[in-house]
């Protein structure tokens, strides 16, 4: 339930230009506040909060280990796996990226899957040859497949027997997002080679299927998220959409998100973003149709956004102040709101001037009565 891939960056001062404006625009504050002496980073904010209203939904600290939320994804529970939300907690090869968590109604995240270095993103994948819950592996360049959720708990004993496919990216980090089209062809971001990769229902291999162009020389890190393709909304046409991260210690000042067809041609769709990450369509009233993107800012913690993304590319603030992930829709009310829409924050913390380990939090929009 989940959109393709990502891109970002901007000069820093150009950037922090616009978060001032955008702060005094929705009378915020995303500058860090002293508590106890030490600093804190002010939680987010809705841009338009007569209109929608943002509430702590869950938070990673009880789990230990400064665990992170990245990737979204609801299930729907008719495949094996429970319904609810599955949260991976992204790139690092620490604790705060070694497990896979799930919540359900009681808001309450539990551990999945435990002993991976890094889960970027998962996939439950619906065709014969590979149905099932995969998960990329990005620092050992693998990704893994489980057919239901009692497979999960052999994956500490018997890792090599869940091991779908091994190598497809290149080193030091490999695939990072997965997404599917209707065919059961499956894509990749490779992060450090700045490919999009296919692998066919048949298991065929293409790393290259397209390439991103670097900016000014540098290789471009892509990262992919799943999309339902054909495109659940018409007008941003079918295909990836693919994003570079370039904020951090990476080139900044470039960010912008691509879109690739079917055949791998590769065109520029929305620019301007710092700190890129995942994306998804809305899925209709009240949040429209319109593709919503997380970003995690580049500087300091919580300067992020969650823009809505128009189809000629333009962009509006939706939520200001946030180290955002990815963002997940449900409609139907599977965790228990319907109409609600749920943000991961990445939530580094911040001391000393500083970014500190920090767990990651969820935040969970709903309209406003």
């Amino acid at each position: 339930m989940q959109p393709l891939v990502r891109l970002s960056s901007w000069d820093l001062g150009e950037h922090m230009t616009r978060i001032n404006a955008l702060s005094l625009a929705a009378g915020l504050s995303l500058i860090p506040s002293l508590v106890c002496g030490q600093e804190v980073v002010p939680p987010p904010a809705m841009f338009e909060a007569n209109k929608f209203k943002l509430e702590l939904y869950a938070d990673m600290e009880p789990l230990g280990g400064n665990l992170k939320a990245f990737q979204l994804t609801l299930n729907d529970g008719t495949n094996g796996f429970p319904a609810g939300l599955f949260v991976t907690s992204g790139w690092l090869a620490t604790t705060e990226s070694d497990r896979l968590v799930f919540i359900g109604k009681d808001a309450r995240p539990e551990v999945l899957l435990h002993g991976l270095r890094s889960n970027e993103s998962i996939l439950f994948s619906k065709h014969a040859k590979h149905n099932g819950l995969l998960v990329t592996v990005p620092r050992d360049n693998l990704i893994l497949r489980f057919e239901d959720k009692e497979a999960l708990a052999g994956f500490e004993t018997n890792k090599g027997d869940y091991t779908f496919m091994a190598n497809v990216g290149s080193s030091p980090f490999g695939p990072a997002v997965l997404s599917e089209d209707t065919a059961g062809n499956l894509y990749y971001s490779d992060f450090s080679a700045g490919y999009i990769g296919k692998i066919s229902p048949n298991g065929d291999v293409k790393k290259d299927f397209a390439t991103i162009p670097p900016p000014k020389g540098d290789v471009i890190r892509v990262f992919g998220e799943k999309k339902e393709m054909p495109s659940q909304n018409p007008e941003y046409g079918d295909g990836l959409l693919v994003g570079e991260f370039t904020g951090g210690e990476y080139l900044t000042g470039q960010g912008t998100i691509y879109k690739v067809d079917f055949n791998g041609k590769v065109e520029p769709f929305s620019t301007g973003y710092d700190g890129l990450e995942l994306f998804e369509f809305g899925p209709g009233e009240p949040y429209g149709k319109e593709l919503y993107v997380a970003t995690m800012g580049n500087d300091r913690p919580g300067n992020g956004f969650v823009y809505k993304v128009m189809p000629d590319g333009s962009k509006i603030p939706f939520i200001v102040g946030i180290s955002a992930g990815d963002v997940e829709f449900d409609p139907e009310g599977i965790l228990g709101t319907k109409d609600a829409m749920y943000v991961s924050d990445v939530s580094p913390g911040w001391k000393d001037g500083k970014q500190v380990p920090a767990a990651g939090k969820i935040w969970k929009v709903t309209p406003v009565q």
